[in-house]
């Protein structure tokens, strides 16, 4: 959970130079766009694949899952190479990320829902919320002082 939050954080701060430099024509409300396609693709998969995953072996959705996000990392990687119409596909890729992404959602409501006792529920939801504050506040604001 730590890593991906880390490159998320990363990914987050280069999107929009990233974005420039493959297509001048965006503005920045096309990157708003791109950075929502992201949550998009999560909340349109998350139930799809928890549902899948409850019907059939928890397998088959995070291969899937893992699959999709090396196809989009793949997409996302290579988006200077098209001609044109560069910004639609980094719109696409981070809407398969964002699909991609969705297996870390339904693995920790798993997790947390698997635990009995109250207390430990509490520590398990907890514990969420502080890796996502530290990817959101602490890790870009190391790279102020580099």
């Amino acid at each position: 959970m730590f890593l991906s939050s880390v490159g998320f954080s990363v990914v987050m701060m280069s999107i929009w130079p990233y974005l420039q430099k493959i297509d001048p024509t965006a503005d920045t409300s096309f990157l708003g766009w791109v950075i929502a396609s992201y949550s998009l693709g999560q909340m349109v998969a998350s139930p799809i694949f928890g549902l899948w995953s409850n019907y059939r072996p928890r397998k088959e959705p995070l291969i899937v899952s893992i699959l999709i996000s090396v196809a989009a990392n793949c997409l996302y990687a290579y988006l200077h190479i098209p001609a044109s119409h560069n910004k639609y596909y980094m719109l696409v890729a981070r809407g398969l990320l964002g699909i991609g992404a969705e297996n870390i959602v339904w693995m920790t409501q798993e997790d947390s829902v698997k635990v009995l006792i109250l207390k430990k529920q509490v520590q398990m939801k907890l514990r969420f919320p502080k890796e996502i504050l530290t990817r959101l506040l602490l890790w870009p604001s190391m790279f102020c002082f580099l």
